[in-house]
Parts: structure tokens; sequence; C-alpha cells
């Protein structure tokens, strides 16, 4: 062998290496769950959450909430203040009604 074929040889092996390691991670799912997975599930739930449906659940669950706040003795508005709040955080504010929007648990 001429001293110039080695180098070839080890670059090729390299090569072939890597492309195994690479082969072997995707059949595990490691680089599609590791790298793409989170990126597909963040805008499917940003997709979600600005879907008619979850903004319209959320609305309604609201407005019950806001009126059992309304009915509810003083000592019990806390704790509907606090459910209130933590819906609230899910949904954006410019789907909310005005009555809710200006309700002092969600702001």
């Amino acid at each position: 062998m001429d001293e110039w074929d080695i180098p070839w040889l080890k670059i090729i092996l390299v090569c072939c290496a890597i492309g195994v390691v690479l082969f072997m991670l995707n059949a595990v799912g490691f680089t599609s769950y590791s790298v793409w997975a989170p990126k597909f599930e963040e805008a499917r739930r940003k997709t979600f959450e600005e879907s008619p449906s979850f903004v319209h659940g959320k609305r309604q669950y609201l407005t019950r909430l806001y009126g059992e706040w309304q009915r509810a003795e003083p000592a019990h508005r806390g704790a509907i203040c606090e459910v209130a709040r933590q819906e609230a955080s899910t949904l954006n504010p410019k789907h909310l009604t005005p009555s809710l929007a200006e309700w002092k648990c969600v702001k």
C-alpha cells in the first residue's frame, strides 16, 4: 500500500462509524424524541390554547366561577379567587370578556 491510501481509509472508516452511530440513535428514537418532539409538542400546545373550543371552555368556566364568587360568603371567596387565578393564567388576557377582565381575581 502506498502512503496516500491509509489516510483516505481512515476517513472512510470514521464516516462509516459516524453513520452507524447516527443510525442506531435514530433506530431507538433518541434523536427524534430528544430533539424534535419537544418542539412539536410546544407548537401543538400553543395551537390548542388558541383554539375556539379551548377559549370558549375557559371563558365559560371562569364565568361560572365568577357567579359562584358573587354568591359565596366572604370567607370562601379567597379559595374561589385562587382557582380563578390559576385558570385565567392559562388563557390569553385578550380572550377574556369585559366583565371577567374587570374581576379582581383574574387581573
